[in-house]
């Protein structure tokens, strides 16, 4: 079995212009011995929302925490209908002061994911 985590870190091998550092996101494995791989630089933050089911509706009614559904007493296996997925990007191309190098400016992307095969499903 191969255990998988995403967290972001300080890059180690990307920084801005006027050499500040910047955030990455980062994958780990259990498959690969567990040595943290950078896979995309200018990541400053990741956040996971799991939609659950907590009127027994068949659908997601809120969304928690990974540690907020755990600490809930609800299932991840059968209560989770959905991830929200959001990922804060910086980007030095297009900031706000242009007389100012190396600035970073913030974009976020968001997605909602739908998991087919959650019991129940949705």
């Amino acid at each position: 079995m191969d255990s998988v985590a995403y967290f972001v870190a300080p890059s180690a091998l990307v920084t801005t212009a006027d050499g500040q550092p910047v955030n990455s996101l980062y994958r780990v494995s259990s498959a690969d011995g567990g040595a943290p791989m950078e896979l995309v630089p200018y990541i400053a933050d990741m956040q996971l929302q799991y939609g659950v089911d907590t009127d027994s509706s068949g659908s997601p009614d809120t969304y928690l925490s990974a540690h907020q559904v755990q600490s809930s007493g609800l299932d991840m296996t059968s209560d989770v209908y959905s991830v929200h997925i959001e990922l804060i990007v910086e980007t030095e191309k297009s900031c706000s002061n242009s007389s100012s190098e190396g600035c970073l400016e913030p974009r976020r992307y968001q997605s909602l994911v739908y998991i087919r095969n959650s019991d129940g499903g949705v």
